[in-house]
Parts: C-alpha cells; sequence; structure tokens
C-alpha cells in the first residue's frame, strides 16, 4: 500500500514539476509577444489583437461537456457559503488578518 502510494506521489510531484516549467515558456512567449505587437503597430490594432489573444482560451469553454445531474444554482450556493462564512468568523477562535 505504501509503495502505491509513494508512487502516486512521485507521479503528482513530477506532473507538477512539468507543468512549472511550462509557466515561464509561456509567459516569455507571450511577453515576447506583446513587445513586439506594441513596438511595430498602431496603438488600438495592437491592443485589439492583444485582447483577442488573453480572450482566445475561453473559446475552449464550449467543449467542456454541461454536468448530467442538476446541481445546486448559484443563489442556493452563495446562500450556503455565506452562511457557513458567518458561521465560522463568529466562533470566539476567529481572527481577523
Amino acid at each position: 500500500m505504501d509503495a502505491r502510494r509513494d508512487r502516486r506521489t512521485k507521479n503528482t510531484t513530477r506532473r507538477w514539476a512539468v507543468e512549472q516549467r511550462g509557466q515561464p515558456g509561456a509567459a516569455g512567449l507571450f511577453a515576447t509577444l506583446v513587445v513586439v505587437l506594441v513596438r511595430t503597430m498602431a496603438a488600438p490594432l495592437a491592443a485589439g489583437l492583444l485582447g483577442l489573444t488573453v480572450m482566445a482560451p475561453t473559446v475552449l469553454l464550449f467543449f467542456i461537456p454541461l454536468p448530467k445531474k442538476k446541481r445546486r444554482g448559484a443563489r442556493e450556493t452563495f446562500s450556503h457559503f455565506f452562511g457557513d462564512l458567518y458561521r465560522v468568523c463568529r466562533r470566539p477562535g476567529a481572527s481577523w488578518g
């Protein structure tokens, strides 16, 4: 059992490390794109292209399937959340800041 858990933890750690290595590369690529667009194009055109570049990944949201079971709505979810938050803040041991 411990060997399986260790293997799972090791795989999760390796996956996290690979994801973190990709972050600086993507940030550097986007920074390079920003510099090139701002220096070579008119400001409104560069701003529009950068806005489209930032919003482009939202297209992927259309391909995420909806849940099969009906879930709680936003009103019900937030009422539960704020009720729980109120109860936690009313505890004598709760600290603010």
